[in-house]
């Protein structure tokens, strides 16, 4: 089985899981939590590198963009339909990201470490959301990380929000450290942040009636955060 044929076949078990999905439930405190303070934090960035007075002139790429759930904040952040290009490689996600956008956003559909050459420099955001830990073969990471530097136009910034610990109880994901992603980018500048309280705590304050939302963002120390957030920022001179 390939990596590719691996990786669909994890997604087509975890669409038939409806415990799964009920956990990932944007109405339940920790994940709506958990998806704020990613958003402060990705805004933020993008405020950092410039993009706050151009989101509307700048190229958003989304590898692995499911059913479209960040390129719908995308767009609400100021990327224009016509900038916006989802990826994805199960082909039931991409059809729902289809008909949950608007006219005018792009698709390209498949591994994204194959996305041709005439791309190259097209981008200049491209996010991946919990992406490089669901690809366990080594070689094939490597191959991802590369064509995401060669789609990134000089300046731009690759997005990158994944596990930095390993999940004993899931064995389809494997976590992507700093030393990591400093190897898969040798040439680029790279920033990390710490993020997202550890989800057995923040589901279990999230069960919590009316306090829960405010107690996950109390309880969010350094220590107890489970992902990271990193900028890989392409130099112009690159």
């Amino acid at each position: 089985m390939s990596e590719k044929q691996r990786i669909e076949s994890v997604y087509s078990h975890y669409e038939n899981d409806p415990a799964r999905n009920d956990r990932y439930s944007i109405f339940r405190p920790e994940v709506l939590a958990e998806r704020q303070g990613l958003e402060r934090a990705q805004l933020a960035l993008l405020a950092r590198h410039g993009f706050a007075s151009r989101m509307g002139s700048a190229r958003l790429l989304d590898i692995g963009a499911g059913s479209g759930s960040f390129g719908l904040r995308a767009l609400g952040w100021g990327i224009a339909p016509q900038n916006l290009t989802l990826n994805e490689i199960f082909a039931p996600r991409l059809e729902r990201a289809r008909a949950n956008l608007p006219a005018g956003v792009h698709f390209l559909d498949g591994d994204a470490s194959r996305i041709g050459c005439e791309h190259d420099g097209a981008y200049d955001i491209i996010s991946l959301n919990t992406v490089l830990s669901s690809v366990l073969d080594d070689a094939v990471r490597q191959a991802l990380c590369r064509r995401v530097y060669d789609l990134l136009a000089p300046g731009g910034i690759a997005l990158i929000y994944d596990f930095a610990f390993n999940n004993p109880a899931n064995r389809n994901v494997r976590r992507v450290t700093r030393a990591q992603l400093r190897a898969l980018f040798p040439d680029a500048v790279l920033s990390f942040r710490s993020l997202t309280l550890a989800p057995p705590i923040s589901r279990r304050l999230g069960q919590i009636p009316v306090a829960g939302g405010a107690l996950i963002r109390l309880c969010n120390l350094p220590p107890l955060r489970t992902h990271l957030l990193t900028c890989v920022h392409k130099q112009k001179n690159s």
